[in-house]
């Protein structure tokens, strides 16, 4: 806020490549932005925190579990025109975990009380991106409720984070989801150091 207040740009620069927001090409890029400017503006600020922000909730979300690296594998991934939501990598998750051999048997564990066909439309939304309530999801036993809670307010932000996106012009703002979101694997390698490190120091 000083170097706000005193229209410091190079100060601010200084000051957020001194912090210990993780630098990543879209936080570098932002930086740069700052440092490259000849005057503040509510403008410029928008443009070159909103990605620092954004970065720093990715990068909490790394540091709440490393071992089972949440952000790692829940982040949305990009393949031309096609996302794959944080919600289907979720669905994958837990096929794979309970091998689970098509799609069919994971919605019968999911929603065991629906017919097949209410079940089948129902997964098929979420991974497009439609958020169930936990109400809905039947299928696990008590002991693991605490675990998918977490796992479910993951992918509650990042869908919130990717949605935020979609109403961003890119080319304003010089990043977009999918740059944004690529910065996640190396979020957390830098959260697991971090990790090791304070366990190291205790």
């Amino acid at each position: 806020m000083p170097y706000v207040e005193n229209k410091n740009l190079k100060g601010l620069a200084r000051a957020l490549r001194d912090s210990s927001t993780p630098k990543t090409d879209v936080t570098i890029q932002a930086i740069r932005l700052i440092e490259e400017s000849n005057q503040l503006s509510g403008t410029l600020l928008q443009k070159a925190l909103l990605p620092i922000i954004l970065t720093n909730t990715l990068y909490l979300i790394a540091c709440l579990d490393t071992k089972q690296e949440l952000l790692t594998n829940l982040y949305p991934q990009f393949s031309g025109a096609k996302i794959i939501f944080p919600l289907g990598r979720w669905l994958d998750r837990i096929r794979e975990n309970l091998e689970l051999t098509s799609d069919r048997a994971l919605e019968v564990f999911l929603l065991p009380n629906q017919d097949i066909d209410s079940s089948h439309r129902e997964v098929k939304k979420w991974r497009a991106g439609k958020m169930p309530t936990w109400k809905m999801i039947q299928g696990f036993s008590g002991k693991d409720i605490e675990q998918l809670n977490t796992g479910f307010a993951v992918i509650n932000i990042l869908h919130g984070i990717l949605k935020l996106m979609k109403s961003v012009d890119s080319d304003e703002f010089g990043f977009d989801a999918e740059s944004l979101f690529k910065t996640s694997p190396q979020l957390q390698a830098l959260a697991k150091e971090r990790a090791s490190k304070s366990l190291l120091a205790s």
